[in-house]
């Protein structure tokens, strides 16, 4: 019990840390996105008030930009007392609380250029008006559905205005007046989408990168686990040793006492096992010293046929015993490497190759 509500603990803990490193993940996000929203939005603005420009009363129109300009400066002012990159929880919930209410005083000034300076526009005018609105509903959507509350603060008020002021001034056709109110609820759907995409790309990013260092830590365990193991083996290679040579000459003195025919056969097995036992462990000891880097490679040129004649003299009889022809092929091939290495390297190739 105590088991299972410790790691359930810890699982909760993770899952803690993961929402706090997504959300300081979406707030870096929609900072490095200000910028390029701020310039957008104020290139619609200018490009509105030329065109409303000889329509409007100038004065009127130059408040407006004045207005956008001074929302700009903001902008690029919010962006910087927000720089670094660190964002605890209380910061990032206090820039997207702020962005919140930014975004809807742009959203609204929006709507009042759509109030007062749309109906006096002609058919030109209003199309090019309606051109800054779908252009700024779609950057809102990319930059600022990473945190959704704000799309929806920075959309919504200006959107709704275009719609309420086509249809009660009745200045444009109809397609107009469907077209945008198609466009609202199409964007919402498709910020709130993409909201979540990212959101869960973020969460399993995170995921991943545990699921990794867990991983690099697991590996790392199980080879100290084995270097110990190999360690523990080279220097114990000796005692471990011990046994088989004294079982070795314990066969040796039994096999010339006086024995029937049918113990020599047992004590022929006997004699069998124990080889291989012999160099089962020779090989597990051999190996356990070079992993555990106990053995240092002696590195000189020597003839490769040497130590395979050795090989053959060594193995075949076992390789006759179960019918097979061992053959070594003749070579004046000459190797630079440590003889003894590549000889244990061989031999239990061979042994293997023999016995399987």
């Amino acid at each position: 019990m105590l088991r299972a509500a410790a790691a359930w603990s810890l699982k909760a803990s993770c899952r803690v840390q993961i929402d706090h490193a997504i959300l300081a993940e979406r707030a870096r996000h929609v900072r490095r996105n200000i910028p390029a929203t701020a310039l957008t939005n104020l290139t619609g603005v200018c490009t509105t008030t030329a065109v409303f420009w000889g329509v409007v009363e100038p004065v009127y129109l130059a408040l407006w930009l004045g207005g956008f300009v001074a929302l700009t400066l903001y902008w690029f002012r919010f962006n910087w007392l927000f720089r670094g990159p660190a964002f605890p929880p209380e910061r990032a919930h206090s820039m997207f609380r702020q962005l919140c209410g930014l975004a809807a005083v742009i959203s609204v000034a929006w709507s009042i250029g759509m109030f007062f300076f749309f109906p006096k526009g002609e058919l030109v005018q209003q199309f090019a008006f309606i051109c800054a609105i779908v252009l700024l509903g779609v950057c809102s959507a990319i930059s600022l559905s990473l945190y959704y509350p704000a799309f929806l603060c920075a959309f919504l008020p200006f959107s709704l205005s275009a719609v309420y002021t086509i249809a009660t001034q009745k200045i444009i056709f109809n397609s107009a007046l469907l077209s945008v109110m198609m466009f609202i609820p199409t964007m919402v759907i498709f910020a709130r989408h993409l909201s979540l995409l990212v959101i869960r790309s973020l969460q399993l990013r995170f995921e991943n990168d545990d699921l990794v260092i867990e991983l690099k830590q697991q590996k790392n365990v199980a080879e100290l686990a084995t270097v110990a193991k190999s360690r523990f083996l080279a220097a114990a290679s000796h005692d471990l040793r011990q046994p088989i040579h004294a079982q070795g000459l314990f066969l040796e003195v039994l096999a010339r006492s006086e024995l029937s025919p049918s113990q020599h056969a047992v004590l022929a097995s006997a004699r069998s096992a124990a080889t291989a036992s012999a160099e089962m462990l020779n090989t597990l000891l051999d190996f356990s010293r070079v992993e555990a880097g106990v053995v240092d490679a002696q590195m000189r040129p020597f003839h490769l046929q040497l130590l395979l004649h050795k090989i053959e003299n060594e193995l075949a009889p076992q390789a006759n015993a179960k019918g097979l022809f061992y053959r070594t092929r003749e070579t004046y091939a000459a190797v630079q490497s440590d003889p003894a290495l590549v000889e244990m390297i061989l031999r239990n190739l061979v042994t293997n190759a023999i016995r399987y």
